[in-house]
């Protein structure tokens, strides 16, 4: 078989094997010695992201390669997060983020959103707007603790996605909670926009020589992605923080971009109201505008001497409509109305830089005009898979309730199987690590 390729991202995920069920391919596929979990970020307001890299023949499944599933995916990125009976029920701080919880209906339905968004930015054979979900699964409280036991003694090497861990822990191990889990694939030569715009001067990144002209493309392509999200399929993203845009190289060393983590969108044409806009607001304002401006970008395109200041400002106005959108939500909501942060704020350091915005405009344009020499697969196709049981399937009569599922390893019977017991463990086992912690700094002070 083919080894996944970052141009063939554009496809969604296959499971090898329709027989194992809920979250034992996940479980299997971690479960392996060779295979490492490590921490990507935490700096969502909802979750923990983690990547999983696994040997080619460990993988459990497969993504496009033209338009067949037979490329081996090797990464992935699983999305931990807290599940409460209501959402958005606050958690604690952890490392200066505000951390809350999703509901398991909540969950479920950013998973669906993921997974339609995905679908709809692909067809005529463009780029993926985001990777298509290729797991979910939600655990109740037993559950949860042999989960979160299993990945913390995979992890016990890595302080930083321990100390994650042990968070998600400790906010889950209460009666009638749990956690829920979101698998996706990433990108083989790949890190998030905050990393990869923070490497030094004249570095390398896979082999490319990274200057200041590869990060402003980067960022447009960032910026690209955020405007046709918006404009083109009708969501608005509120946690477009730097570690939620994926970066990665394509086999010709082009950069391209990916968004990640859709717990805190609004679907701007369900018309429901959700957590961030009332259906009054989607129907008579935010709807308005989207429509103004997908009309205005084609006009656009027409236009024989468009200058880079013209593309510029359209980008700009576009970005301005979303950033001020996730200001309105997020400052009040997260950062005590100070009237100065938010999770776009980043945004504002390019907004005045004429030739990355109108970059951004070009990107936009390759991205939503389709590609008559490569339609990609076709929807039916997809449909089938879906009914099949190869790819996830969000419109089965059992709904959500499909996607609550039991911890798929070793059973733990009695006493030491309990919730108590898994609570001592994990105490036990991040009290040692406190305690190393602290000989090594008093080793230090010596």
């Amino acid at each position: 078989m083919n080894k996944q390729t970052m141009n063939e991202q554009t496809g969604g995920l296959k499971l090898k094997n329709i027989e194992k069920h809920g979250f034992s391919p996940v479980y299997d596929m971690v479960d392996k010695d060779s295979s490492t979990v490590s921490l990507l970020t935490a700096n969502s307001l909802k979750g923990f992201m983690f990547n999983l890299n696994v040997d080619e023949p460990n993988s459990e499944y497969l993504t496009l390669n033209g338009t067949r599933f037979t490329s081996v995916v090797t990464r992935f990125i699983l999305k931990f997060v807290v599940l409460t009976g209501v959402p958005d029920f606050y958690l604690g701080d952890y490392s200066g983020v505000r951390k809350s919880s999703e509901s398991p209906n909540t969950f479920f339905e950013e998973a669906k959103l993921q997974q339609s968004i995905w679908k709809q930015s692909i067809t005529g054979g463009r780029p993926a707007i985001c990777p298509p979900v290729a797991n979910l699964s939600m655990f109740d409280t037993i559950n949860s603790a042999r989960t979160l036991w299993f990945f913390f003694r995979k992890t016990n090497t890595r302080p930083d996605a321990n100390e994650a861990f042990d968070f998600i822990f400790n906010s889950s191990n209460k009666i009638g909670r749990g956690i829920g889990i979101l698998v996706m694939p990433t990108i083989t030569q790949s890190t998030t926009l905050g990393k990869f715009y923070e490497l030094p001067a004249e570095s390398h990144f896979y082999g490319k020589l990274i200057t200041d002209a590869e990060k402003s493309e980067a960022v447009s392509n960032v910026f690209a992605q955020i405007a046709r999200l918006f404009i083109e399929i009708g969501v608005i993203h509120f946690d477009l923080h730097t570690g939620n845009a994926m970066i990665y190289l394509t086999p010709e060393s082009e950069i391209k971009s990916s968004l990640i983590d859709f717990g805190r969108a609004s679907n701007i044409l369900s018309g429901e109201s959700d957590d961030f806009l009332s259906k009054e607001q989607k129907e008579e304002h935010v709807k308005v505008e989207m429509k103004k401006f997908y009309d205005e970008f084609f006009s656009l395109t027409k236009l024989r001497d468009n200058s880079n200041e013209t593309k510029s400002e359209y980008i700009r106005r576009v970005l301005d409509f979303v950033a001020s959108a996730d200001f309105t939500i997020n400052n009040p909501r997260y950062y005590h109305n100070d009237g100065k942060r938010y999770q776009m704020r980043w945004y504002a350091r390019f907004v005045k830089s004429i030739p990355l915005m109108a970059r951004t405009f070009d990107i936009l344009q390759t991205m939503i005009l389709v590609n008559i020499d490569s339609m990609g697969i076709q929807p039916g196709t997809l449909k089938s898979y879906e009914r099949d049981g190869y790819l996830v399937n969000f419109d089965s009569d059992q709904g959500l309730n499909a996607f609550v599922v039991p911890y798929p390893g070793p059973a733990l019977t009695g006493a030491r199987g309990g919730r108590k017991h898994k609570m001592n463990k994990f105490k036990r086992a991040r009290s040692k690590r406190h305690k190393n912690k602290k000989n090594k700094n008093t080793r230090k002070n010596r």
